[in-house]
C-alpha cells in the first residue's frame, strides 16, 4: 500500500513559500518522495497541507529533520512548527458513479 507524509503548516504567504518548497525537489527525490498534492485551507490561504507519496516512512522522517529542509522552511516563511503525519494507506475509496452521470 502507498505511504504518505502529510505536513500542515502556517505560512506568511504562498508566493514566498512555494519557491522555497520547489528548491527541496532534489532532496525530496533523494529521500524517496515521489510527488503529491499541495492544498490550501478554504478559510485561511496561509494555512497549507502538503501530502506526499513516499517509498519509506523512516526516510521521510529523516528528510524532515534535515537542517537543509528546516532552513528552506524558514526561508519560505513557515510560521511555527509544522504538524507532520506519517501514514500508510489501508484502503482505496472508489470514485462514485451517480446514475445518469459518467465518471470523468
Amino acid at each position: 500500500m502507498t505511504k504518505y507524509v502529510v505536513v500542515t503548516q502556517k505560512i506568511r504567504n504562498y508566493e514566498e513559500w512555494k519557491p522555497a518548497f520547489d528548491r527541496s525537489e532534489e532532496l525530496r527525490h533523494e529521500y524517496g518522495v515521489r510527488g503529491g498534492d499541495i492544498c490550501r485551507s478554504a478559510d485561511d490561504p496561509n494555512e497549507i497541507c502538503v501530502a506526499l507519496e513516499c517509498d519509506d516512512l523512516d526516510r521521510a522522517r529523516q528528510l524532515l529533520r534535515l537542517p537543509a529542509i528546516k532552513k528552506l522552511m524558514k526561508e519560505g516563511g513557515v510560521i511555527g512548527e509544522p504538524v507532520c503525519w506519517f501514514m500508510e494507506q489501508v484502503a482505496k475509496v472508489p470514485e462514485l458513479a451517480i446514475a445518469g452521470h459518467e465518471r470523468q
